[in-house]
């Protein structure tokens, strides 16, 4: 057992180096946060729910074919600020009539409610370097960003799952709203989550994001939604790690994820360029061989329609704390406008097709404000 400061302060060889798979634990005993009583299961079946488009929306061209197992590699980017060389930081999650671009007059925008999927064959996710690393946070007029200080050639970086090369991590961010039964950009049935996470890759040929969304296969992000935690622990940083490096159970994971959100929060008033550590692999779910896989935009301006999203079936338990520090965020830090809502509005599927990776499971999921089932 090792304490958590000796993890996080020592300079010794038992610290774990920036880049490394291994994995710190809580404790096996460690009380998890009880089930949110008002959460209700909500499942989905294959591909035989229909989806009804809003009045007047136009009808889309289809995306990928049914028999399509190795999906043309892009995974969105929806929250960088500059995007195909445009810096685009004057438009209002109020008035998202008015975002220019591809906004309202695309055929392929995001993010999508999901209601019909098509069960379809990929690859595991290969997460390369997804352990210990060095973090800015940093936030602008939108949205919370963290930046990855360099690790090249060590940067984690991401194959498999349908993506064709390798696609290197560039960043990660945050959407949320104005209380748990809003926040993510997806919807499960009509269902929001309290927030949503996406972890921006860049196709390694080309030389960073700016480059890669200009190319259709250019980008792949992985989204990942927060389900609101009921309570937090009273854990202070203080508590004892297992040097267990493998987080065997879910509930191991579930452990070790609250954690580290607890971590991403400042224990002082927000400035940019906080420095931080996170373990990125348990920011995401123990399980990622289910996910949701389509074609579509960006969901900032211009909404350039260049990406393929990948949705990970299992939320992730959001601490109180981390939901209430997102929700207290201004622009500019420490003054000026409050971020309260920051997500886009649901977009029409038209025609388009959304996978499911899972075709031997019946997926399932959790969400905050509606009862559901099939």
């Amino acid at each position: 057992m090792i304490f958590l400061k000796k993890l996080l302060h020592s300079t010794s060889e038992e610290r774990l180096k920036p880049g490394t798979e291994n994995s710190p634990l809580l404790r096996k005993d460690l009380p998890l946060p009880p089930p949110q009583p008002c959460i209700a299961a909500a499942t989905i079946s294959m591909a035989n729910l229909s989806l009804s488009e809003r009045p007047g929306g136009r009808k889309r061209r289809s995306g990928f074919r049914a028999e399509n197992t190795m999906i043309p590699t892009l995974v969105m980017l929806s929250f960088i600020l500059v995007v195909s060389g445009v810096a685009a930081t004057h438009y209002d999650y109020e008035n998202q009539d008015k975002w220019g671009g591809s906004c309202n007059t695309g055929e392929k925008q995001s993010p999508l409610n999901f209601r019909t999927v098509f069960p379809s064959s990929f690859p595991p996710l290969i997460f390369k370097n997804y352990g210990l690393i060095n973090i800015t946070l940093e936030i602008d007029d939108h949205h919370l960003k963290a930046n990855l200080v360099p690790l090249s050639p060590n940067r984690p970086h991401l194959l498999g799952g349908g993506l064709n090369g390798k696609y290197v991590l560039d960043s990660f961010h945050f959407h949320w709203g104005k209380n748990n039964e809003e926040g993510s950009e997806h919807r499960l049935l009509n269902c929001n989550f309290a927030g949503e996470m996406h972890f921006v890759h860049y196709n390694q040929k080309y030389r960073d994001v700016t480059e890669a969304s200009n190319n259709t296969d250019g980008l792949a992000v992985l989204a990942v939604w927060l389900e609101a935690a009921v309570d937090d622990t009273e854990d202070d940083g203080e508590s004892l790690l297992d040097d267990n490096n493998d987080a065997s159970s879910d509930n191991d994971h579930a452990a070790s994820t609250n954690f580290w959100l607890h971590m991403l929060v400042p224990n002082r008033p927000f400035v940019n360029h906080i420095p931080r550590q996170t373990f990125l692999r348990h920011l995401f779910p123990q399980n990622t061989r289910s996910f949701y896989k389509y074609k579509g935009s960006l969901t900032t301006p211009l909404c350039s329609e260049t990406v393929v999203w990948t949705v990970f079936r299992d939320p992730v338990v959001a601490p109180r704390r981390l939901l209430y520090f997102l929700r207290s965020l201004r622009s500019p830090p420490g003054h000026g406008r409050l971020i309260s809502r920051n997500f886009r509005d649901i977009q029409h599927q038209g025609n388009r097709r959304v996978y499911f990776s899972d075709i031997s499971d019946r997926h399932f999921a959790q969400c905050s404000n509606e009862v559901l089932r099939k």
